[in-house]
C-alpha cells in the first residue's frame, strides 16, 4: 500500500510538471523521495 501511495504521488507531479511550472518538479522530486523513504521502511520491516 505504501508503494502504491508512493506511486499516486510521482504520477500526480509529472501531470502537475506536464502542465508547466516550479510546483510541478517539486511534487515529482517529493514523490520519488516518498518512494525511497517507503522502500527503506519496508527493507527494516523485512528484517526486522
Amino acid at each position: 500500500t505504501i508503494a502504491m501511495g508512493a506511486f499516486h504521488v510521482i504520477s500526480k507531479g509529472i501531470v502537475v510538471v506536464a502542465s508547466g511550472g516550479n510546483n510541478g518538479l517539486k511534487a515529482s522530486t517529493f514523490g520519488i523521495d516518498f518512494i525511497s523513504d517507503a522502500n527503506l521502511s519496508e527493507q527494516k520491516e523485512k528484517k526486522g
